[in-house]
């Protein structure tokens, strides 16, 4: 894994924590929601390219995508096109940074997607190596609402911000407060 930084940036990248989802492509039920999981051919590129969904669903579905290889030199990265989004497909494109230059023509990339029936909750396993402390983060309708941390289960709540004030176990009462400066 590795995480790329726009072309003009000429000093190193800070350490970061990076989440990842493993699935095998395929199409199937996944806690009730409809999904599909792909690989498009090495033929993605600059210009706009169709993704269809071997599937139909019911309205356009949630939609996760990033570029499967780094074929080309420049750094680049993933963009859907605003409204293409359907039930059967939708349009991606390879876009490169300009940070550097002003080129954009970019060689073939695969991509790799994933397009879910709606929102909701998804279940899953987590793996752990080293004996190392897992957390997990629960959401609804895109909002982070719970955690589990080695184990234990807290509630999170937001301030004005969206950022995480407080967070309640079961049990109602208070830990781990945190307050948030405004820049």
């Amino acid at each position: 894994m590795a995480l790329e930084e726009e072309e003009a940036k000429a000093t190193p990248h800070s350490s970061e924590t990076v989440g990842w989802l493993a699935i095998e492509a395929g199409r199937g039920n996944w806690s009730g929601h409809a999904y599909e999981a792909a690989r498009t051919p090495n033929a993605v590129t600059q210009r706009w390219y169709r993704i269809p969904f071997g599937q139909s669903f019911g309205q356009a579905p949630r939609f996760i995508a990033a570029v499967g290889t780094y074929d080309g030199p420049d750094s680049a990265h993933l963009r859907y096109k605003r409204g293409s989004l359907t039930p059967g497909g939708v349009e991606v494109m390879v876009e490169e940074d300009t940070t550097g230059d002003n080129e954009t023509a970019h060689t073939t990339e695969e991509v790799n997607n994933l397009a879910l029936e709606r929102d909701g909750v998804l279940r899953g396993r987590v793996f752990a190596s080293g004996g190392r402390v897992v957390t997990k983060y629960y959401y609804v309708a895109g909002q982070r609402v719970a955690q589990r941390w080695d184990g234990v289960v807290y509630y999170l709540h937001t301030d004005h911000f969206g950022s995480t004030s407080l967070a309640r176990m079961p049990a109602r009462r208070r830990s781990n407060p945190k307050k948030d400066e405004s820049y």
